[in-house]
């Protein structure tokens, strides 16, 4: 089972890997993450029909494993990726603090935290239903079908806030373009500072003072 979910990760990183440039935002691999998650139904529907000490359903079960992995593993990295290149080009006003790093360490340390406690939390009425009915088939449908689901929904409307977002494969919003369009000038701005002014010698000015020149030396 680990194995298969070893395995969808590496699916997954190697697809966002392979489409990066034909997918610009993680909002389609994060809406095939959250669509993943409800296969996690499948492990109270199958579980009646599990018999002990056959490893045949362990490797149907790894089997299921994959595509849920595989979606959890393009989301997370396409969207981490996308904001560290969008949080790179942001200019620092403080040296000693950096936008991208306060970002990617808030989001990891809130990850562990929230982590540690569901852990916790579901993992004591786990094993609360299991001493009440015997088995854990209660648990399996209130916390990988119910919760899951729940978070499936969330997942995905927070996906249709973006502008842009109804599109399959949205691209760059509005604003992200104006921003783009608006470096560009800036840069072409910055160009025309630099390039040093080249004299035109032969501007009627310039030619008169030659020969302005050449008559006072007389």
């Amino acid at each position: 089972m680990v194995s298969g979910s070893n395995l969808g990760e590496l699916v997954g990183a190697f697809f966002v890997l392979v489409s990066a440039n034909a997918i610009k935002t993680p909002l389609p691999f994060i809406r095939f993450d959250a669509l993943a998650l409800l296969l996690v139904w499948g492990l109270p529907a199958y579980s009646h029909h599990i018999q002990p000490h056959k490893t045949v359903y362990a490797w149907r079960i790894a089997g299921m494993l994959i595509p849920i992995s595989m979606g959890w593993a393009a989301g997370d990295v396409s969207l981490s990726a996308f904001i560290q290149s969008s949080l790179a080009s942001i200019e620092n006003t403080d040296s000693q603090v950096s936008p991208l790093g306060s970002v990617m360490s808030f989001l990891y340390s809130s990850y562990i935290i929230i982590y540690a406690i569901l852990g916790a939390v579901l993992g004591s009425y786990i094993d609360k239903v299991f001493k009440e009915d015997g088995n854990i088939y209660r648990a399996l449908v209130n916390v990988g079908g119910v919760h899951f689901t729940i978070l499936s929904v969330i997942i995905i409307a927070a996906t249709l806030v973006p502008l842009g977002a109804l599109r399959l494969n949205p691209r760059l919003t509005k604003n992200e373009k104006e921003t783009d369009g608006s470096d560009v000038e800036l840069r072409g701005d910055e160009r025309e500072q630099e390039t040093p002014t080249q004299l035109d010698f032969n501007h009627p000015v310039h030619q008169y003072r030659q020969v302005r020149v050449r008559a006072i030396d007389l």
